[in-house]
This record gives C-alpha cells, structure tokens and sequence, in this order.
C-alpha cells in the first residue's frame, strides 16, 4: 500500500518535471490520475460536503426553532431537546451535503456511465442514506445516553458517517 503511494507521487513528480505545473494540474483534475491522488480528490469531496453538513446544521441549530448546541441560544437547553434538535438539523441538512458530495464526486473523482444518472443518484443517496442513519448513532443519540457535548456528538455523527460511507462504496459498489 505505501509502495503505490510512493509510486503514484513519484508519477505526478515525473509528470510535473515532464510537462510542468498546467499539464500536471490537468493530470490530477483528470479521471487518469493516479489512484492514491483519485483517493485524495475523493477525500477532498467528503470533506467539502462535510463542511456543508455542518455548516446548515449548525447554522439551524444555533436558531430559536431547533435549539441544539450549548451556549448558542443565550440558555441551557436540556440533554433530550438537544439530541432531538441535533437530529432534525441533521436530518434538514443531509440533502444540501448529498447533493454536494454527489455533484463534487461526479464532477471530479468517479466515471458516470455504468447506471441512469437516476439509478447512480439514487444508489449513492443510498450509501448516503445508510451512512447518516449510522452517524445519528454515533453522535446525537450519545447526547441521550452519556449527556455529551453537542460538539463532540457532532464529531461522533462525522467519523461514524464518513467510516460507513468509506466501507459501503468500497465493498457494495465499487470492485476495488
């Protein structure tokens, strides 16, 4: 696994030697690029529309209509209300981060073509779907259960997201 790190580096080395810095740009914003630099474009997508996924929640969960977070709102709100909340703001901000991750993916990291555009939306909102119904567990569901921070159960909500995201697409849609 390092070996190939080291060996797609050293490609885009080359390549930048070879051609200069506008041909390599085009390499690693083009679907031929090597597989540790595809890993890291699909990286960079996660975590743009992890940015929107937090930055719609947040920004719901700071107002009067869904009190979530500590300190926010001018006034202690209740561990029960604030897993509740939490999970709305969530639940309301998951399609802005679908749509996201979906758009930046297709127009950056993976091929269209092997489904519909509706079959390929779709199944990748099931992932989605499937990877925030994991992340409610490991983050605002906490809140209910140990009275943690709604800080930290946002951050449990992201790492259990992204890992679930990380094994579905790997072992249910793509071969490698």
């Amino acid at each position: 696994m390092i070996k190939l790190v080291f060996t797609d580096l050293k490609t885009v080395w080359t390549h930048f030697r070879k051609n200069g810095l506008r041909e390599t740009f085009r390499l690693i914003n083009s679907r031929e690029a090597p597989g540790f630099v595809q890993f890291c474009k699909y990286g960079t997508c996660g975590v743009l529309a992890t940015v929107v996924q937090l930055g719609v929640a947040v920004a719901i969960g700071a107002t009067e209509w869904f009190p979530a977070f500590e300190g926010l709102v001018g006034r202690d709100i209740p561990d029960d209300i604030r897993e509740y909340n939490l999970k709305i703001c969530n639940l309301i901000a998951f399609p802005f981060s679908n749509l996201a991750a979906y758009y930046l993916n297709t127009l950056w990291v993976f091929t269209p073509g092997r489904h519909s555009k509706w079959k390929e939306f779709w199944l990748f909102t099931l992932i989605s779907g499937i990877s925030f119904g994991a992340g409610l567990f490991g983050g605002p569901e906490l809140i209910g259960w140990f009275g943690i921070p709604s800080w930290a159960a946002q951050l449990g909500f992201v790492i259990t997201s992204a890992l679930v995201n990380f094994v579905c697409r790997k072992f249910l849609i793509f071969l490698k």
